[in-house]
């Protein structure tokens, strides 16, 4: 069966991890340590996931006894979606379900609201900005889904 949304750790760990960043005052950089230990995650596997992320010109690592990563500003503005196709490749949608399809109409019901769901996810997605999260404040109920 196909997936809808695969969020893979890596991804979420990045998303976690920008949300820290994008709240720390311009220049000041967040170690990996911090940032990992915040997260309860391993400063390897963090590590991996900054370096990528600085290849793609989303953070910067600032060297030294203070250093650590920061958000490259303009960042801030990106939305959600481009951090996420990073890690996860684009979202689509194949419109069955099967590998093979089953359906003996072009309108399925459930590819419909299925197709409909990924909709919803990727607006989401696209109108999420980077500087919108905030790790502390779990309550999503300004982004409501209809």
């Amino acid at each position: 069966m196909a997936n809808l949304v695969k969020i893979t750790e890596a991804t979420a760990i990045a998303l976690h991890a920008m949300a820290l960043l994008v709240q720390m005052p311009p220049g000041q950089p967040l170690s990996v340590k911090h940032i990992a230990g915040t997260l309860g995650i391993s400063a390897d596997h963090l590590s991996k996931i900054l370096q990528r992320l600085e290849k793609e010109c989303m953070v910067k690592s600032v060297r030294g006894p203070k250093g650590g990563y920061l958000l490259v500003p303009m960042v801030a503005q990106l939305p959600l979606l481009r951090v996420f196709e990073l890690f996860e490749g684009p979202l689509s949608f194949s419109g069955c379900l099967m590998r093979r399809s089953v359906c003996k109409t072009k309108a399925c019901n459930l590819s419909l609201l299925l197709g409909n769901l990924q909709n919803q996810i990727i607006d989401f997605l696209k109108k999420t900005r980077v500087k919108d999260m905030n790790p502390f404040d779990v309550s999503l109920t300004r982004y409501r889904v209809n």
